[in-house]
Order: C-alpha cells, then sequence, then structure tokens
C-alpha cells in the first residue's frame, strides 16, 4: 500500500468517524424533541458516515465494486435534505 493511499483511508476513516458522532447525536436530539426533521437529517449524517466508511474500504482493498456500491449510501441520504 502506498503512503498516497494509506493517507486516504485514513483521512476517510476519520471523516466517517466525525460524522457518524455528529449523526448519532442529531438522532439523539430528534428523539429527545421528537422532532422528525431533525430525525431526516441525522439519517443524511448516518448514510454519509456509511459512505465514507464504504469508501474507505474500498481504497484499502482496491475494490471497485466497492466504491460503485458505496454511492448508494449518499444516494439516499441527500433526498433527506
Amino acid at each position: 500500500m502506498s503512503i498516497e493511499n494509506l493517507l486516504l483511508v485514513l483521512s476517510t476513516s476519520i471523516t466517517g468517524t466525525l460524522v457518524a458522532i455528529g449523526g448519532v447525536i442529531t438522532f439523539i436530539y430528534a428523539i429527545r424533541r421528537k422532532n422528525r426533521l431533525i430525525f431526516l437529517f441525522s439519517a443524511m449524517w448516518l448514510m454519509y458516515a456509511v459512505f465514507w466508511f464504504m469508501d474507505g474500504a474500498a481504497h484499502y482493498f482496491y475494490s471497485i465494486p466497492l466504491m460503485a456500491l458505496s454511492i448508494i449510501p449518499q444516494l439516499i441520504g441527500v433526498p433527506c435534505i
């Protein structure tokens, strides 16, 4: 694995972790406030986190099919906006 690919996997993992934390925080907030709009935003953040983790895995394993599949969570998350 080259240093560029290692940095790419590391950065996508960090981004996925931060986005997942934001998604969990907004999910908890949405449940406490019983606000469906915030719940949709939390779903969007969680779908983006899934995308970042799948993207990192695709770069780690050099998998083009996994890269193609990783766009699906974004296609689900974008209409949540």
